[in-house]
């Protein structure tokens, strides 16, 4: 196990001697290590023990998983196999050494299965901007304690900062698993004043529906919406008219008012045209759509384009709809 911190320093070529508290450890795979990165912040010596675990649960993971590309870019570009030289030293990698600023006064930080390399200026001052928080040192506490909270799925764990990064880069939906995105949803359609119940955990069956969600207060006319989520992992990906046409299935056999099919991609022009036949039965939201709904935005014109601009009620006769945003 590799704890504890050694200050250290890099010399002008990148090198940085291990300690000899965890050279053993480094040792295990014929002398050499994985030296790399997630964001170039600082540099993580990893055994290569190590490193092949975390290799052979990524292998498990579909290759259309954008995650898991953009860690594997990331780690690859800062990355290298390194062999420790006979003084227990190793180079840390020129691209890596210049982002993480690998010079002079550096920190070793033992993280359990890796070693982290920071640079002891920019060291200090992430701990300094990045204070533990209550809800942090309550966590702690529970495992000094040996009270360690079971993981709890809900509602709520679709975190504030979670959707800050939304807000900051929409297109990082792709990224969510199902679960997150129908968390997502759930968390969207509360924000608009509707109470959600998920139906089932993801990819378990649920009769063609993922959310129910009613309007949370009271209201003169209340109903129940059937929310269907269509999660792809490529933006160039779009959902067809077969989830639209087993939605309005659902809606004919099942007691709800109104359903909902939304994807975070597009839809397909046969998808907008199966669900224009009954644009009453059936609404499309798609990626503009929540773009908007992320920030807060439940009141755009947008909404209401399956309400038409006018209704026939007799003969001859039209009554306008004098929508809000007109």
């Amino acid at each position: 196990m590799l704890r504890g911190n050694y200050p250290a320093k890099a010399d002008e070529d990148g090198r940085v001697k291990i300690p000899s508290a965890w050279l053993e450890s480094m040792r295990e795979s014929e002398n050499r290590v994985y030296v790399t990165s997630e964001n170039g912040e600082s540099a993580r010596i990893y055994p290569l023990k190590f490193w092949h675990e975390i290799e052979e649960k990524l292998a498990r993971i579909s290759s259309y998983n954008t995650a898991k590309e953009k860690f594997l870019t990331r780690t690859n570009y800062y990355g290298q196999e390194i062999e420790l030289d006979e003084r227990g030293r190793i180079v840390v990698p020129r691209i890596l050494r210049d982002a993480a600023q690998v010079e002079g006064e550096v920190d070793l930080l033992g993280n359990l299965n890796y070693v982290e390399v920071w640079n002891h200026a920019r060291l200090v001052e992430n701990l300094n901007n990045r204070p533990i928080t209550e809800e942090g040192a309550s966590i702690l506490q529970d495992i000094e304690r040996g009270r360690e909270k079971e993981p709890r799925i809900e509602l709520v764990e679709f975190s504030a900062e979670l959707l800050a990064q939304l807000k900051k880069s929409p297109f990082d939906m792709l990224d969510l698993d199902p679960d997150q995105f129908e968390r997502l949803i759930c968390d969207r359609l509360h924000a608009m004043g509707m109470a959600v119940h998920r139906v089932g955990p993801t990819h378990e069956p649920d009769g063609g529906i993922d959310i129910v969600a009613w309007p949370e207060r009271h209201s003169t006319f209340p109903f129940l919406l059937a929310v269907q989520a269509k999660h792809h992992r490529i933006k160039d990906r779009k959902t067809g008219p077969s989830p639209v046409r087993e939605l309005q299935a659902v809606l004919q056999r099942k007691d709800f008012q109104a359903g909902l099919l939304i994807t975070n991609t597009w839809f397909t022009p046969s998808a907008l045209w199966e669900a224009a036949y009954r644009p009453h039965l059936v609404r499309l939201r798609d990626f503009e759509d929540l773009k908007r709904w992320i920030f807060d935005d439940f009141l755009h014109a947008s909404e209401w384009r399956e309400i038409p601009d006018s209704i026939e009620y007799a003969p001859g006769r039209r009554f306008r709809i004098p929508k809000p945003f007109k």
